[in-house]
């Protein structure tokens, strides 16, 4: 069974439209021609519109028969032929018949149109901004006429800022830096952008070059370590944050922090009540419904799906416990049992900042675990 090219129902194989007396018939009853070059077209059509198109093309025809006779009895009217007294020229004739217009009748026009366009809504018009006169004197030369100074902040090189136009173009061309190069890395065959390679080396060697002399951190890319200190030492621009009031050190951080503690949680995840700020961490957190352990144990052995998960067993195995009270002796190897012992034991003392991840492979370096980078 084949489809029907008029009705798209089922139909035989008939091939029914490579008859062109059928084609010109569908032609006559619905204006428009069947292509029949395109073979990927059904050329079948079924019976039920086989018999519909052969009753029209004879209503039609016989329409047609009708009008043929009916002109043939009752002939149409002739046409009034125009006097001869308006083509030579000898209007009085006609000047009678002519009905002009009364002034009352244009004046009662003129004011509808006037009340019409007086109803419509006023046309809004471009605002004008004012322009702002320049406050300094102009800048005179010895015999009192004004000389044009450019502008320093409307070119972008400083040093070019006196050049001439056209001089300023050519030098602005000589400046114009070159196209990013890409470096394919030998270690994962992964291509880095050139600028970044240094920083995706050292990963691969587990190398922290980069130490940050306010705090002590250290990063594996320039880079990293530029936005940590943009983000945590910025002086004087300390933002605070407009719904819970902790203050930040930058205007970034503050706005992850909004991101991250006060935004919408667009992702749910579909197996647990949970939701989460970005798309990346829902995935991190479907590793925990997928069993996914990555990150093994090179002491026993045990699998973890998150790496943080991992550095605080490993201080299982390496006997550290970083976060230390300030006050008391109590050391806590996960953050928030030292937050949690603050908060009930020592309301008000600051917290103290750890990079507790250092002090982990350190300890484990001391203990000789192998399979740790620092």
């Amino acid at each position: 069974m084949g489809s029907c090219r008029l009705c798209s129902g089922e139909s035989p194989k008939n091939k029914r439209l490579d008859d062109r007396p059928f084609r010109e018939k569908v032609l006559d009853i619905i204006c428009m021609w069947i292509d029949v070059d395109d073979r990927h077209l059904s050329m079948n059509v079924c019976d039920s519109c086989f018999d519909i198109v052969e009753k029209f093309y004879l209503f039609k025809r016989k329409c047609r028969l009708f009008q043929t006779k009916d002109r043939e009895v009752n002939p149409p009217e002739e046409k009034t032929s125009i006097p001869e007294a308006v083509l030579n020229g000898e209007f009085e004739v006609i000047a009678e018949n002519l009905k002009v217009p009364n002034e009352d009748s244009s004046e009662d026009e003129n004011n509808s149109e006037d009340e019409y366009f007086k109803s419509l809504p006023p046309l809004k018009k471009k605002k004008k901004y004012p322009y702002k006169k320049s406050t300094k004197p102009p800048v005179l030369n010895e015999n009192g006429e004004r000389v044009i100074v450019p502008r320093p902040w409307a070119r972008k090189f400083k040093e070019a800022v006196d050049l001439p136009p056209q001089e300023y173009r050519e030098y602005v061309q000589t400046k114009k830096p070159p196209k990013k190069q890409s470096v394919v890395c030998e270690i994962c065959g992964r291509t880095v952008d050139c600028c970044r390679i240094d920083g995706h080396r050292n990963r691969h060697l587990g190398l922290e070059p980069y130490e940050c002399q306010i705090c002590g951190d250290k990063f594996n890319c320039k880079y990293n370590l530029k936005s940590h200190h943009r983000r945590n030492h910025v002086e004087g621009q300390e933002c605070p944050c407009s719904v819970c009031g902790k203050v930040f050190g930058s205007r970034p951080a503050m706005v992850s922090h909004m991101k991250n503690v006060h935004g919408e949680r667009k992702y749910a995840c579909t197996l647990c009540p949970l939701k989460f700020h970005k798309k990346t961490t829902l995935a991190y957190h479907l590793r925990i419904h997928n069993q996914t352990r990555d990150f093994k144990c090179p002491e026993c052995g045990k699998g973890f799906y998150c790496k943080s998960v991992w550095n605080i067993h490993m201080r299982t195995h390496s006997g550290e416990a970083p976060y230390r009270c300030s006050v008391c002796e109590a050391a806590y190897v996960h953050r928030n049992m030292y937050v949690a012992h603050m908060k009930k034991n020592h309301p008000g003392v600051p917290l103290m900042v750890l990079s507790g991840k250092r002090a982990m492979k350190e300890a484990l370096l001391k203990k000789g675990v192998e399979g740790v980078k620092v």
